[in-house]
């Protein structure tokens, strides 16, 4: 009789051992999924499981023990199943953070930090993978960006940042916009047009650069007046000249969009010798990396075209052409071959350059549509072919 009381009350005993197990078991369980919620997805929340669980020993396989399934990391086990440790409030062996908190945020996708990381990787830094998520690679390639380009070192990733990207990106994808002259090697050919009545023409600083002599395509001596590599911008002056002036347009700014039109001796020596007349539009108006000194067009230009005016379609001057993107060295950069992305110096850069020369810049207001022929017959007038002699 005793002893079948004894097995009774050893079987009540651990019945109500294991109900305590039970009952920490789903505490525990209960907290890791307030903690961890489902619905970070599987990968997100499988991670933070794995996480957190290490400060619940409760939940980590042990040796076999009743009290075993109690014992936390930083206690020692009973030396008997009497006594086990409190568990109201759980005890971890780190501080638990819930979501929110800095040190566990929930991670989150983000274009903005995709963009960042395919730009970064056409530079050259490595980020791992561009899956628009912040991790430890992301985050020390945009501090290395920051350093190289004399950014605060944040890491941080932000629309300015994606700015500084994309300009690099183009810096590296054009180093030279400034080919469209006709190089030989004794010498090289541009364009310029006459601004006065004294006979200065305004064409760019790179077509006269490192030239011992100049002179018109009908033979005329030129000589500088000033020249300002920064603006890529020179006045120089034609001898026994007679004939009419360009005129800038004096109403309104230059749009975006409105109808272009470029005249200049491209390819002397192997095109035609007379002036030459392409047709386009204004297609942005910045430059590259928003360069406000410039505006882009899509007339095509060529080597010979530097220098020459860019036409609105009154025959007034809105922009002096200087450059276009290089369709080899952007082919390389980015698998891709660029139409008709060129470049004038924007007209109120030009006047400017002008005015601060001691000229008048000659205007006309712009209220009809010329012909195209017209203006071609007028600018063939005031455009003059520059050969420059090394």
């Amino acid at each position: 009789m005793r002893y079948c009381f004894c097995v009774i009350l050893f079987a009540v005993f651990a019945l109500a051992l294991e109900a305590q197990s039970n009952r920490s078991i789903a505490a525990d369980k209960q907290w890791l999924d307030e903690t961890c919620p489902r619905s970070w997805g599987p990968s997100t929340w499988k991670g933070c499981i794995d996480r957190n669980k290490r400060a619940l020993v409760s939940l980590q396989p042990t040796q076999p023990g009743p009290w075993l399934k109690y014992e936390r990391s930083n206690q020692s086990a009973p030396p008997d199943g009497t006594e086990r440790p409190e568990r109201n409030p759980p005890e971890r062996s780190e501080p638990l953070r819930r979501p929110g908190s800095p040190e566990q945020e929930r991670p989150v996708f983000s274009e903005l930090t995709r963009s960042a990381q395919d730009g970064l990787i056409i530079l050259g830094y490595d980020v791992g993978f561009a899956d628009g998520f912040i991790g430890p690679r992301t985050t020390a390639a945009v501090a290395a960006f920051q350093r190289d380009m004399g950014m605060p070192e944040t890491g941080i990733v932000s629309p300015d940042l994606i700015i500084k990207i994309g300009a690099a990106i183009g810096i590296a994808a054009a180093p030279d916009t400034e080919p469209e002259v006709a190089d030989t090697a004794t010498g090289k050919t541009g364009s310029g047009f006459v601004i006065s009545k004294s006979g200065h023409l305004l064409t760019n600083a790179h077509v006269v650069s490192g030239c011992r002599s100049l002179t018109a395509g009908d033979g005329r001596r030129i000589s500088p007046v000033a020249v300002d590599e920064i603006v890529d911008l020179a006045i120089l002056r034609i001898a026994d000249h007679a004939g009419p002036t360009a005129k800038f347009r004096k109403n309104g700014s230059v749009r975006l969009g409105e109808d272009i039109i470029v005249v200049g001796f491209p390819y002397q020596g192997l095109l035609s010798s007379g002036l030459s007349v392409t047709k386009g539009s204004v297609s942005a108006l910045a430059g590259i990396s928003d360069d406000g000194g410039l505006i882009q067009i899509s007339a095509p230009v060529q080597a010979g075209n530097s220098g020459g005016p860019a036409l609105d379609s009154s025959g007034h001057v809105i922009g002096v052409v200087v450059s276009k993107l290089d369709a080899i060295e952007v082919l390389a950069a980015l698998g891709d071959v660029p139409q008709n992305v060129n470049f004038a110096v924007a007209q109120n850069t030009a006047e400017k350059f002008i005015l601060d020369h001691g000229l008048s810049v000659p205007s006309e207001n712009s209220f009809e549509v010329v012909p195209t022929a017209d203006i071609a017959a007028s600018a063939e007038q005031y455009t003059v072919m520059i050969n420059c002699t090394y």
